[in-house]
This record gives structure tokens, C-alpha cells and sequence, in this order.
């Protein structure tokens, strides 16, 4: 036998006898290796043992297995050996993955397929194509990874391959798994393990019965969960890989904690932290002292579970009656009594945090941190509980912001991935290269967009996180609160907070939010490529995504406070389920989707209610049903209950992916989804069901669903509405009347502060009104000095501005400017939409608010409300010339309708009827106010006086109004109750004085 053909045994030898060695014996492998190497005298030779080495140290040490892959790359190139410079290329792939350099990895697995593509190896060309396929997944990117996991699998049907072919079907069903399709993950790993049984292949068997056992564990099957986790174990322990056996032990252990069999978890637990003894499985031995820490924190919490312990069946099988004998006889045996336990588990998860520390595992981390706040919290230690918990949340929010980075990382391959492609084509396609470019750029822009809104979607997430960390913190400090004095100073305290920080999120998301709608609006108006239409229209519908979801939680907290407010107008029925489908029709359009709306023909088209309500309840239901259906159809039906003239009932239906049976009940609960995985996949915040039941509720009607797994849902509603009166039909009819050409020539001051809402609303102005005047002011003090200097017909004023705010600008205006020029109509444009903060627009002297960012229908319905050019009149000088000495009020007046006349335009027919209102139910409250009194009904006396102040603004009643707002703080609070019988005295008799004057009107 020659020395050349020794050598190339050898080499054959040491790399056959790796793949036989495993990680079981890697060093034996790395040292047989080392010897190839040193025996080689071909550069083939030496390229083939490098790229062993490369992808033997992937495992263990990838930063020497990139060594190796450079060195075998550098080699092949050199020789121009294709084939090895393939396999080097897709071993520096498999080390990079395994650093978690994602792009670095994609980069080598491109150049490997390019390779094996050029040699025609389908083998190699489903290898690599399956590799890419591992990458999308650890980003999150299943979709992507799916259609490579696909690619690969049909290839590799054509190669028989049947290990590879079980390998790519398991992933697949893990992939559906982290998708919470739990049908089709068993669907796919139960493939894997026929292909495997009928191969052999006792590694492959174990991994797919642990992971169909984790599939059975989350849907809620424990005993079938045991059985396949008991099969698992079973190969394991055959193959002899203790690394697999202690974490299938140990799964079995967290399936007898979820059963309530915590003895029995215990047991397991330990031998399997027993076995991790002889490995060096830092993770596994981690997880296992966490899995102790929890079992033992519960059987603390219930200790009554022992007694029940031995009546828990156990798996139907032969070895798991051994595994049984095994944890019998614990070699660390369970302390009695809750403190004994408590502090064992405190033990095991200090030991389990430190651990994950070292090897870097957040997750880990975060479950220690978790189950130690419990820990804490059971043995009356709030403060160490609390401390745990934060920790905690601050994990969970790092790891959000690591998968959002994920996001963006992906979005960056997938556009190099297409780049690497198109370069290749361009090298004979030259034509190409133009188009190629423009498409390149656009794209760019589509990811910018992409990261602006994903960045905004992590910044509202982490004030949602925070919101709820500051709710879940308050509950663990309740049971240190000594005394109800302490408890309800600190809730008025915890409420100060909480407003602030609603209307600072507020504002600081809706000024900047004004520009972005603003300008994607202004260049909608513009003309576009049919591709920049569609790509600003995306932009424009995400940025109305982000408003809706900061108003959800706006929303929230007013019904939380109770402080929800519903309009009673008349409103058109068909008209509002028409601008819920043109709002919607371009995102299911989108996903290619159907939405049908049908409203019965015997339903009246005018009613009177809460149209906005309404509205908001719609799109939150059809858009969830967008959002839950992949095909088919989203219908929104509306028809009359049996039997009634107004009450209607609304149904969304649609052919999603359904609900399970007993996800259903926590469907409306604040920030709760059917499953985690559900934000993941869909996005949103779990709060729009929550806020549309609250809505339909406080206007007395019910919400239902009904819904099958699979085949879709129908959510449902009845709402009773008023019918209109001939007058209020009329009256609603001119409304929808009004053009734009009302406001033309109108001489606007605008009083903003920043540069990109200066600009949305000069051009919004100018685009939409013909000879409309625009003055900007940068604060509120330039706004009063050109005021003073000019005459404008109207003032849009921001309420928050450097140097002077819009709200004492507009009292410098009410107060000290001339009589010409206090009553100039000044709108407030606002970014918060906090009651309180409204109100204090109101109180400075603001006839009206337009919030941030606004509708252009709006803002122009509020101009035309306040200035009518009618005959080139402006409404100021038509109030000063219509009013007459008769009309002016007294100066002993108990009633001034200033505010009511300007309210209904000088309209006398309008005016009579909101004096009609306030002489009928005054009385009447009156006398409830008496009743309420005398049973020290205090909650009813106030809920009766907060009524009464919207009818007495409405008369110009101030005196009266403040009057009123003292009964109902000392009745809301219980204090001074005292001086109610002369305040109400007081209230009584300025009725019977403005009943006086107002009889004569």
C-alpha cells in the first residue's frame, strides 16, 4: 500500500469516524481530525479535513470552527475546487448562525448555493436551501423560513433523502408550533417520526416524540404529553446522550407541575439535575433548577396536594414503570412546612439565576426573576417581591426590543438576499439595471417607513409595559398600606400620575404624528406613480393604526375613571357603516379579502346616539376580522331585533382562523390575547375588544360571540337608539349641506410652535380653501402682537408653546386687547385629548378644539361652524350688527345667552330648543337632588349634579355652574357634607330666578 492511498484512508477514516462519534465524544473526533490533517500531503485532502474540523467545532467552539472554514475556503479558492469551496462556504454559514451573525451567515449560504447550483447538486442546493431556512426561524421570520423549509423538502424528494427529509419536516412542524397552529405542527411532526422509525434513526425519534409531547403539554393534554415525553426519554437513554436525557426528565417533571403532581416533578427533577452532573449543559442544568424552584413554590402554596398525589394516574407503559422506580427514593428529599419549602425554592432559582446569568439566557433569567417575586410574595416579603418582579418586566422588555431588532435585521436580509440576486442576473441582463436600481430604492424607502413604524409600535409597547408594570406594583404595595387614609391619599396620588402621563404620551406621540398624517396627505394630493400612491397610502393607514391604538388606551382609562361621556344627535345610519368600509375596504382589498356590508331595507336611516361610539366599535370588530382572516370574506350585517322599532343588531362576520372554545371567555379582558404568540404574529395591544364591549355596554346593550376553531367567528351586538323627530331629520340634512366655498377669503392667525405642523396646516388650508390668508405665530405671545397689529376672521391656537401657552394667550386676548378684538372665535388645536385638558381650553376662553392630528373634514366643519361668508360677512361683525338692546343680557341677570347664541349660529329656532330642555328637566333634577339628600344617596346626588352643569353652561349660568361643582365635589368626597341643604337652597333658587327670565324669551 502506497503512503498517498495510507493517507487517504486515514482521512476517510477520521471524518467517517466522527459522523459515527457524535458530540459525545468530540474530542476524540477533533483529535482523529488533527491527525488527518497532519497526515495529508494532497490540498484536496487538506481542504476535506479543514471542512470536517470547520463543521465539527460549530457545536462547541464556533470562532475556531470559522478558523478552520477560512482556512478550507482560502485552500479551495486557491485550487478553484468548487466542491470544497462549497461545503466551506456553508460550514463559515452553520459557525455564523451558531455566533447569532445572522447577516454574516446569509452572506456565506449565498455563495455556498450559488455554488452548488452551479455544479448541479441537488443534495447541496436543499442542504444550504434548509440551512437558510434555520436562520429565518431563529429571527422569527416564519413565513420566510417556511418557504425555504418547502424548497428544501421538495429537492430533497427528489434525492430519496429520507433523513434529511424527516429532519426539514420536523422543523416545519416546529415552526407551526411557534405559530400556535398546534393542528398542523402534530400534523408535521408525527411525519417526522414515521420517516424516522422506518430509518432508524433513534436521535431523530427522540427529538420528534419530545417535541409532539410539547405540542399535547401546551394544548393541555398531560397524559398524552407524558406518553410521547416517556418515548423520548426512552430513546435517549439508547443513544446513550445524557444531555437529552436529563432534558427530557426534566420536561416530564414540568408536566407533573402542570398536572398539580408536584412530589412527583420534584423527583424527576432531581435525577434529572443529577445526570447534568457529568455534562457540561449549563442551559439544561439552568432550566432544571428553575423547573425545582417553581414545583417547590407551588406545593408551598398548596400543600393540601400531597394527600391527592397518589391518586394521579400514571402513563400506560411498560418503561415508564422504571422511571417510576427511579424517583422513588429521592436523593434529595422534600422538607415539610411552607417556610422550609419557600426557602428551598429560593435556593434552587438564586442558583438557577446565576447560571443563566453566566451562559447569558434572558429567558431563563426572566422565569427566575418571576418565580422568585412569587417566592417572596407567598413568605410576606412584598419589598423582595416587588424588586423580583421589576427585574423581570425589564427582561421581558429587552427581549421584546432584541425580536424587534430581529425585525429589522430580517427585513435588511431579505433586501440583501434580493440584491444578491439581482447582481448576478444584471451580469447579462445590462437592460435590466435602471429598472433594477429604481426598484432597490423603493424598497429602501418601504424599510424606512417599516422601521419609523416599528419603532413607534416598541415605543407605545414599552408605555403600555410600564402602565402595566406601574398597575401590577400597586397591587403588591396595597397589602403594606396601613390605614384607609394612607390607601386613598395615594390612590389621588396614583391618578395625578396617571393623568399626567396620559396626556404627555399624548402629546408627545400626537404632535409628531400630526406631521407624518399631514404630509402623507398633502402628497397624496400630488401627483403620483401608481407604486408612491400605494406605498404613501401603506404609511398613511399604519400611522391611523398607531392613532387608534393610543386612543384605545385613552379610552381605557376614561372608563376605568368613569369618566366616558356619550353624545345623543341625530345621525345617518348607512352613512356610518359606509365610512367604516371605505376606512377598512383598502386593507382587506389588501389581503384579498371580500368585505360586504348589508343594512336591512325596514332599518331607519336616521337615528339619534353616539355615532363616533359606534363607528369605533365597528372598525375595532371588522378590523380585527381583517386582521384574523387570511381568505374569504368580512361582512358586517345590521337588522332590527324582533319586535322593535330601534333596537338593532350589528353582526361581524367573518372566515378567520376562529377562536377556541376556551380562549373565548378571556377575550375581553384589558391587554389579553386568545394566545402570546398572537401580538407576535398579527401585532396590537389586546385592547380593542375590551374598550368596544365597555362601549356597547354603557350604551345598554350586549355583546356575544360565537366562533369554531378553523372556520371562523361572529361577534355580535345590540344597541337602542332614539328615533329622529321631522326637525332633527331637517336640521341634519342642511348640516351635510356645507361647502367649502363658506370659507372663502377667510383671514386665518395660526399659532403653532412646530415646523412640520406649521407646514401641514398652512398647505392643508391653502389646498382646500380658495383666497384663504395664513399668519403663522411660533408662540403664543407673537399670536397676541399680531392680533393686535391685524384683523383675522378666526384663530386655530396650540395649547402647549414656549414662551406664552395658548391658553393664557387666548385670556391675554378674552381679557386685555380692545372690545373689537375679544371676541374673535379662537379654536384650539390640540394634541392631548384628556377631558381635563380640554376643559382647560374651554375655561381659558377657546370656543372650540380640532385634536391633533386631525381630519381635514374636521378642522373645515369647525372653521365653517365659527365663520360663514355669507355675503361677505364675517360672524363677529354679524354678531355685533344683528344683536339688539332687547337681546343683550341685564346686568343683574341670572342668564347670559351669549354663549347659546353663538353655540346655534343666531338660529332662534335652535336656542329655544336647548331653553325648552333646560325649563323641562330642571325640575325634575331638582327634586331627585331633594331625594338623593335626604337618603344620603351621595354617589346619585352628584351623578344628578354633573348633568345638571352641561344645561347650565348652556344659559350662561357661571355663578350657578360653580355652584354646582361644589355640591358635586363635596358630594363625590364625602367632606363638608354640611353645607349641602344652602348650597342646594342656592342652586333651587337660581332656577326659580332663571326660570323667570328665560318664560318671558
Amino acid at each position: 500500500m502506497t503512503g498517498r492511498l495510507r493517507c487517504f484512508l486515514i482521512i476517510c477514516l477520521s471524518i467517517i469516524n466522527c459522523q459515527l462519534l457524535g458530540q459525545v465524544t468530540g474530542q476524540a473526533c477533533i483529535d482523529s481530525l488533527n491527525k488527518a490533517l497532519q497526515s495529508a500531503q494532497q490540498d484536496t485532502s487538506k481542504v476535506r479535513v479543514l471542512n470536517a474540523l470547520s463543521n465539527t467545532f460549530a457545536e462547541i467552539n464556533p470562532e475556531k470552527g470559522i478558523a478552520y472554514g477560512n482556512q478550507a475556503l482560502e485552500l479551495a479558492e486557491q485550487l478553484s475546487w468548487i466542491d470544497g469551496a462549497a461545503s466551506a462556504n456553508n460550514n463559515l454559514g452553520i459557525n455564523h448562525y451558531r455566533k447569532s451573525s445572522h447577516r454574516k451567515a446569509i452572506e456565506y449560504y449565498q455563495k455556498a448555493l450559488r455554488y452548488f447550483e452551479h455544479l448541479n447538486d441537488s443534495s447541496g442546493i436543499a442542504m444550504v436551501t434548509g440551512n437558510i431556512g434555520a436562520v429565518f426561524t431563529n429571527l422569527g421570520d416564519y413565513p420566510q423560513a417556511l418557504g425555504y423549509y418547502f424548497r428544501a423538502m421538495k429537492i430533497n424528494e427528489t434525492t430519496h433523502n429520507q433523513k434529511r427529509i424527516a429532519d426539514i419536516t420536523g422543523n416545519i412542524g416546529n415552526i407551526y408550533f411557534f405559530q400556535s397552529d398546534y393542528s398542523k405542527a402534530l400534523e408535521y411532526l408525527l411525519k417526522a417520526l414515521k420517516i424516522n422509525e422506518g430509518i432508524r434513526n433513534k436521535p431523530g425519534i427522540s427529538e420528534n416524540n419530545g417535541n409532539i409531547g410539547t405540542v399535547y403539554t401546551r394544548i393541555g393534554k398531560y397524559d398524552v404529553a407524558l406518553e410521547y415525553s416517556f418515548k423520548a426519554l426512552e430513546y435517549a437513554e439508547e443513544t446513550g446522550n445524557k444531555n437529552s436525557t436529563a432534558a427530557d426528565l426534566g420536561e416530564i417533571g414540568a408536566i407533573y407541575t402542570l398536572q398539580g403532581n408536584y412530589v412527583k416533578a420534584i423527583q424527576f427533577e432531581n435525577k434529572a439535575l443529577a445526570l447534568t452532573k457529568n455534562i457540561s449543559a449549563k442551559d439544561v442544568t439552568a432550566q432544571l433548577y428553575v423547573y425545582l424552584g417553581q414545583a417547590y413554590v407551588l406545593l408551598a402554596k398548596d400543600e393540601k396536594k400531597e394527600v391527592a398525589l397518589q391518586k394521579m394516574t400514571e402513563p400506560s407503559m411498560a418503561y415508564a414503570e422504571k422511571w417510576n422506580k427511579l424517583t422513588t427514593h429521592s436523593t434529595d428529599p422534600i422538607p415539610p412546612g411552607k417556610a422550609a419549602r419557600l426557602k428551598k425554592a429560593v435556593a434552587y432559582l438564586d442558583s438557577a439565576l446565576a447560571m443563566s446569568s453566566e451562559i447569558n439566557e434572558p429567558h431563563l433569567k426572566s422565569q427566575s426573576y418571576k418565580c422568585l417575586a412569587d417566592a417572596y410574595q407567598l413568605s410576606g416579603n412584598y419589598k423582595l417581591a416587588l424588586e423580583n418582579y421589576v427585574q423581570h418586566t425589564n427582561i421581558e422588555d429587552s427581549v421584546f426590543s432584541i425580536q424587534n431588532d430581529q425585525k429589522i435585521v430580517t427585513l435588511g436580509l431579505k433586501n440583501d438576499f434580493d440584491r444578491v440576486r439581482l447582481a448576478e442576473s444584471l451580469k447579462t441582463e445590462a437592460r435590466e439595471k435602471i429598472t433594477t436600481l429604481k426598484l432597490q430604492r423603493q424598497k429602501g424607502v418601504i424599510f424606512a417607513s417599516l422601521a419609523c413604524i416599528i419603532f413607534v409600535l416598541v415605543l407605545i409597547f414599552f408605555i403600555f409595559r410600564n402602565y402595566s408594570l406601574q398597575k401590577k406594583a400597586n397591587l403588591i404595595i396595597q397589602a403594606e398600606k396601613e390605614n384607609a387614609e394612607t390607601q386613598r391619599l395615594r390612590a389621588e396620588r396614583s391618578e395625578q400620575f396617571k393623568q399626567q402621563f396620559l396626556a404627555n404620551m399624548s402629546h408627545e406621540i400626537r404632535t409628531p404624528m400630526n406631521a407624518v398624517l399631514g404630509m402623507t396627505n398633502l402628497m397624496l394630493d400630488t401627483e403620483l406613480s401608481p407604486k408612491q400612491s400605494k406605498y404613501l397610502t401603506a404609511i398613511k393607514n399604519s400611522s391611523e393604526n398607531l392613532l387608534i391604538i393610543i386612543n384605545d388606551v385613552l379610552n381605557l382609562s376614561k372608563m376605568e375613571a368613569g369618566k366616558m361621556e356619550l353624545e345623543t344627535i341625530p345621525f345617518r345610519l348607512r352613512e356610518q357603516v359606509s365610512q367604516v368600509y371605505d376606512t377598512l375596504q383598502f386593507k382587506s382589498a389588501e389581503k384579498g379579502l371580500t368585505l360586504l356590508t348589508e343594512v336591512a331595507s325596514d332599518v331607519p336611516d336616521i337615528l339619534k346616539g353616539d355615532p363616533s361610539r359606534l363607528n369605533q366599535v365597528l372598525i375595532n370588530l371588522c378590523g380585527n376580522a381583517i386582521k384574523f382572516t387570511e381568505k374569504g370574506t368580512v361582512s358586517i350585517i345590521v337588522e332590527k331585533v324582533k319586535d322593535s322599532e330601534s333596537t338593532l343588531r350589528f353582526r361581524v362576520i367573518d372566515s378567520g382562523i376562529g377562536i377556541p372554545a376556551d380562549k373565548v371567555g378571556s377575550l375581553f379582558q384589558s391587554f389579553q390575547q386568545v394566545d402570546a404568540s398572537t401580538s407576535r404574529k398579527y401585532g396590537g395591544t389586546g385592547l380593542g375588544l375590551s374598550i368596544s364591549k365597555s362601549l356597547v355596554e354603557l350604551q345598554g346593550g350586549k355583546m356575544e360571540v360565537k366562533s369554531e376553531e378553523g372556520k371562523g367567528s361572529e361577534f355580535s351586538f345590540t344597541i337602542t337608539y332614539e328615533l329622529a323627530g321631522a326637525d332633527e331629520i331637517t336640521e341634519l340634512t342642511t348640516d351635510n349641506k356645507t361647502s367649502n366655498a363658506l370659507l372663502q377669503g377667510i383671514k386665518i392667525l395660526v399659532a403653532e410652535d412646530n415646523d412640520y405642523n406649521q407646514i401641514v396646516i398652512r398647505d392643508t388650508l391653502e389646498n382646500l380653501i380658495k383666497d384663504v390668508h395664513v399668519d403663522i405665530a411660533e408662540n403664543g405671545k407673537i399670536a397676541t402682537e399680531l392680533h393686535l397689529a391685524n384683523n383675522y376672521d378666526l384663530i386655530l391656537m396650540d395649547a402647549q408653546m414656549p414662551e406664552m401657552n395658548g391658553l393664557d394667550a387666548t385670556r391675554y386676548i378674552r381679557e386685555q386687547t380692545p372690545e373689537s378684538k375679544k371676541g374673535i372665535p379662537i379654536i384650539a388645536l390640540t394634541a392631548s385629548v384628556i377631558n381635563t385638558d380640554l376643559q382647560k381650553c374651554f375655561d381659558a376662553g377657546m370656543n372650540a378644539y380640532v385634536p391633533k392630528p386631525f381630519r381635514r373634514e374636521d378642522l373645515l366643519n369647525t372653521l365653517v361652524k365659527f365663520y360663514r361668508n355669507e355675503n361677505g360677512v364675517a360672524p363677529g361683525k354679524a354678531a355685533v350688527k344683528a344683536t339688539t338692546v332687547a337681546e343683550a343680557p341685564a346686568i343683574d341677570s341670572m342668564t347670559d345667552l351669549t354663549f347659546l347664541s353663538e353655540f346655534c349660529e343666531g338660529d332662534k329656532s335652535r336656542m329655544n330648543r336647548y331653553i325648552d330642555i333646560y325649563l323641562k328637566v330642571t325640575p325634575g333634577n331638582l327634586d331627585k337632588i331633594d331625594k338623593a339628600l335626604e337618603d344620603k344617596n351621595y354617589t346619585g346626588l352628584a351623578q344628578t349634579v354633573h348633568a345638571m352643569k352641561a344645561h347650565l353652561n348652556y344659559m350662561g349660568m357661571k355663578p350657578t355652574r360653580a355652584v354646582a361643582e361644589e355640591i358635586e365635589l363635596s358630594a363625590t368626597e364625602q367632606n363638608n357634607l354640611e353645607q349641602l341643604p344652602n348650597l342646594i337652597a342656592k342652586l333651587r333658587s337660581d332656577w326659580e330666578q332663571s326660570y323667570k327670565e328665560l318664560i318671558l324669551l
